[in-house]
């Protein structure tokens, strides 16, 4: 081997035997409990720093959307949604909805309650509608402008009931209280 070579061998382990090596505080290996308490301190992964709340949002909506994402296992199937069934709906007529149908949604729509689910769950009797989305249901019935009402006063994503970034925040806190009032409740009855 060529002395440059040898040189950089040399350097690389020297700096890898200056590393620190870290190993499980449950090693049997560990001399003594204070190198154990010390290497599990060490061991302690948890992030350093907060993302900050917009990029926790996206996350919390990425989380949202990933029921729809394709997998190894789905992939067949979404495939078959894809080119098979969705043609076919798109081939099938469908029948043109009577004026009295459409007279009775109005009604219904005009008796419904505005940020609230209706009394009955209904199908919808639009026929673009229905070959839109096969789950159609009220809350995806909601304009633009009600949707970011039903966001903001319940703490749920474009009305459809998944919690938001700042619901699961105060959720989170509350549970934390919770937990706190449980230990100190058992810490002072076992005094």
């Amino acid at each position: 081997m060529s002395s440059a070579t040898t040189q950089a061998l040399r350097t690389s382990l020297r700096r890898a035997a200056s590393c620190r090596r870290y190993a499980s505080s449950s090693s049997a290996s560990a001399p003594s409990s204070s190198s154990s308490s010390s290497s599990s301190s060490k061991l302690d992964i948890r992030p350093k720093a907060e993302l900050p709340a917009d990029k926790m949002r996206i996350l919390v909506d990425l989380y949202h959307q990933s029921k729809t994402f394709i997998t190894k296992e789905n992939l067949s199937d979404a495939i078959d949604e894809a080119f098979i069934y969705a043609h076919a709906q798109r081939q099938t007529l469908h029948p043109e909805t009577p004026f009295a149908a459409l007279e009775m949604d109005v009604m219904h729509h005009r008796r419904s309650p505005k940020f609230a689910p209706p009394n009955n769950m209904r199908a919808i009797s639009s026929s673009k509608d229905a070959s839109h989305n096969k789950d159609w249901d009220w809350s995806h019935q909601r304009g633009p402008r009600e949707a970011a009402v039903m966001s903001t006063l319940y703490g749920v994503t474009d009305g459809k009931g998944e919690p938001q970034y700042d619901a699961l925040v105060d959720g989170y806190q509350a549970v934390k209280q919770e937990i706190e009032k449980e230990k100190s409740a058992k810490g002072g009855e076992s005094e």
